[in-house]
């Protein structure tokens, strides 16, 4: 997937802005770009599956609250020493791909999911 120099920016701007979002509005202000290049921006990561364009009113006027597909995930600091892979006695053998792979293995799952808790 090809990636504009501004859609990388706002992309980012919106993945960090977490599940609250950010205004469509609000991008001419925090990148300095003019509503219509930030429209397009929005349609074009809407069109690419990485964001949600929600319909809201802000201020009397209609605008579209921006809100990535993809999650933050906060590991607090420490806590990859509890991680399930340094003490998996597979560790050698797994990769994408193979038979063991993370993202088959039901230990760091729980382990990623706790780290919600």
């Amino acid at each position: 997937m090809q990636f504009s120099e501004i859609e990388k920016r706002v992309y980012t701007l919106i993945v960090k802005s977490g599940s609250k979002g950010v205004l469509q509005r609000e991008l001419t202000t925090l990148l300095g770009i003019d509503s219509r290049k930030g429209s397009r921006v929005a349609k074009s990561l809407e069109k690419k599956g990485l964001i949600i364009r929600k319909p809201v009113l802000y201020k009397g006027r209609w605008t579209y609250q921006l809100i990535a597909k993809k999650k933050v995930v906060a590991i607090p600091k420490g806590a990859i020493y509890d991680c399930p892979c340094f003490l998996c006695k597979f560790i050698d053998k797994c990769a994408p791909g193979l038979e063991r792979s993370p993202t088959k293995c039901n230990m760091l799952t729980e382990w990623l999911l706790s780290l919600d808790d």
